[in-house]
């Protein structure tokens, strides 16, 4: 009877692990799923920029 009980016992830890292991496995699936945010554009690929970087050589050398 005793033995019965160890048993259980024994298998109810085993099976705890097991539901642990697969939760830990699905929350790292599920973060590596995730998407990731795209880095913003950099400032001398800007619209803005280039036009400011133009009008400045525009004043600087007008008659280029």
């Amino acid at each position: 009877m005793i033995e019965l009980l160890i048993l259980l016992v024994m298998l109810g830890t085993e099976l705890m692990k097991l539901f642990l292991l697969h939760r830990i496995s699905m929350q790292l699936a599920a973060k590596e799923k995730t998407p990731t945010k795209k880095a913003p554009p950099k400032a001398r690929e800007s619209f803005v920029v280039k036009r400011m970087e133009q009008r400045l050589k525009e004043a600087m050398y007008p008659n280029e």
